[in-house]
């Protein structure tokens, strides 16, 4: 059976209360945002930056793998974005998945919303592969 990292990080980020103080749990998704978002209120898009990739091996055996995602907010209100992003990356800090560098801090005024976009990487414990 195949796991899903993806599901692995959309949980976490779903499942923290302070974090959905703040974004809809409708409102968070992977790849795109959907076009039922209403967006005038924040939300948040979890993009695979690539297949997994392997992190580890001995043997000639894969032991560990990697994915880098890229987590965008977005919304109108500047200081919601950034609260929004900071609590994702405790979360994340929680269950080892650490801040790359890359990124995105703008504000589009064709939209009228801010963007912060920051890449993540998660690599899976050893002996933990099949992604």
């Amino acid at each position: 059976m195949t796991k899903d990292l993806l599901e692995v990080v959309y949980q976490i980020i779903v499942e923290d209360a302070t974090i959905l103080n703040f974004v809809e749990k409708g409102q968070i998704k992977a790849y795109a945002s959907s076009e039922n978002f209403d967006t005038s209120k924040p939300f948040v898009i979890i993009d695979p930056l690539g297949p997994p990739d392997s992190a580890a091996y001995a043997s000639n055996t894969e032991l560990s793998q990697r994915v880098i995602y890229q987590v965008n907010v977005e919304g109108p209100v500047r200081k919601d974005v950034k609260r929004i992003q900071q609590l994702i990356k405790m979360a994340f800090a929680k269950k080892k998945i650490r801040q790359i560098a890359g990124g995105l801090d703008e504000y589009f005024p064709e939209t009228k919303r801010y963007v912060d976009a920051r890449r993540y990487t998660v690599q899976t414990k050893l002996y933990d592969s099949g992604y």
